[in-house]
């Protein structure tokens, strides 16, 4: 709701948005700037806390509301990079809740403002983990809702109910990035790759 109202208001006076977007942008970038750089736990945690995925996920709808290359568009590109790069840094599998709400936000920024953001390749590189391919161990346990967290429980990745959930949210993703290029002419060589990696899977 909040996230709705503030989209709403920049929405109002587009040259305050954008340059407070460039800013806050710009400000999220040298967070994982810093994060890259000095890969301390502090800073990786910064960068991958809900207030920074709180953050991205705010400019990304403000964005995706306002995708003319004369409105907001133009704060697709950087956002992205940001998006990618805390993806990047986010290395441990325990992590994959964080990277699918990162590239929910990359596809809707993909298909509100028409720039190719592949995400295909970050959910294969999921379902190709040896976390993933490896022996589960049967379980119980009801599995975490994974959209109201960002890292998953230590130790649940063994559990075949937490890998089926990981599997089953990743396929849902690819689904959507197939759907938002679906009408490109491009389209048959860019799922070509990862239809061939799902039939290994």
């Amino acid at each position: 709701f909040m996230m709705t109202c503030i989209s709403e208001l920049y929405s109002c006076d587009l040259v305050q948005a954008y340059q407070q977007g460039f800013l806050y942008i710009r400000q999220l970038a040298l967070h994982l700037s810093t994060a890259v750089m000095k890969k301390t736990s502090e800073n990786v945690r910064q960068v991958t806390s809900w207030q920074y995925l709180n953050c991205l996920r705010l400019w990304t709808r403000v964005v995706s509301s306002q995708p003319a290359e004369d409105e907001l568009g133009a704060l697709s590109f950087p956002l992205s990079q940001v998006l990618f790069g805390v993806m990047s840094l986010a290395e441990s599998m325990y992590l994959t809740p964080l990277k699918f709400h990162l590239t929910s936000c990359a596809q809707l920024l993909a298909a509100h403002c028409r720039t190719f953001l592949p995400t295909a390749a970050k959910m294969v590189d999921i379902l190709e983990s040896q976390d993933i391919t490896s022996k589960s161990v049967a379980s119980t346990d009801a599995p975490p809702l994974l959209h109201y967290c960002v890292k998953l429980p230590t130790d649940s990745l063994s559990r075949a109910p937490v890998r089926d959930l990981v599997v089953q949210e990743a396929i849902i993703l690819l689904r959507h990035d197939a759907e938002i290029y679906r009408y490109h002419v491009g389209f048959p060589e860019y799922a070509m790759l990862t239809i061939r990696k799902l039939r290994i899977f």
